[in-house]
């Protein structure tokens, strides 16, 4: 284009404005951001799960043990040491069939509920438990 006799180039007006970019920029550090808090909960909630499979399996374990013991032994019973997890401990215990305790010197009822309990402690350092109950009779 000419004026006066002077060449003037046109600008191209197709790119970005600094407002454009600013809030582009914007956006997507607020995706970012929420996409890695997702991935964060994620991956806690897979080491909660994991943690939970081992533990069940732990308890199912002393179960299977308390199969093999006779019913008048089952008092003596001492849970094995197990340290799959962080902390571990296990404990067990021997009720009437409501849950309620037992005197140690009563003979035990013909029925009993026998539990489980396994303790950890998460990466956030929080004590987790899981407990397993079954019933157990003497026959």
């Amino acid at each position: 284009m000419s004026q006066c006799g002077l060449a003037v180039e046109q600008v191209p007006t197709s790119g970005h404005t600094l407002i454009e970019l600013t809030i582009a920029t914007g956006l997507l550090t607020v995706l970012f951001v929420s996409l890695f808090g997702a991935f964060d909960t994620i991956l806690s909630m897979n080491r909660l799960s994991s943690d939970v499979t081992c533990a069940t399996v732990d308890a199912e374990r002393v179960l299977a043990d308390l199969e093999a013991i006779a019913f008048s032994s089952l008092r003596a019973y001492t849970p094995p040491t197990l340290d799959h997890l962080p902390d571990q401990s296990t404990t067990f215990e021997v009720t009437e069939e409501d849950g309620t305790s037992i005197p140690g010197a009563d003979p035990l009822p013909a029925v009993v509920r026998v539990g489980v309990t396994i303790g950890w402690k998460d990466p956030r350092g929080e004590q987790q438990g899981l407990s397993l109950y079954t019933l157990r009779a003497d026959y």
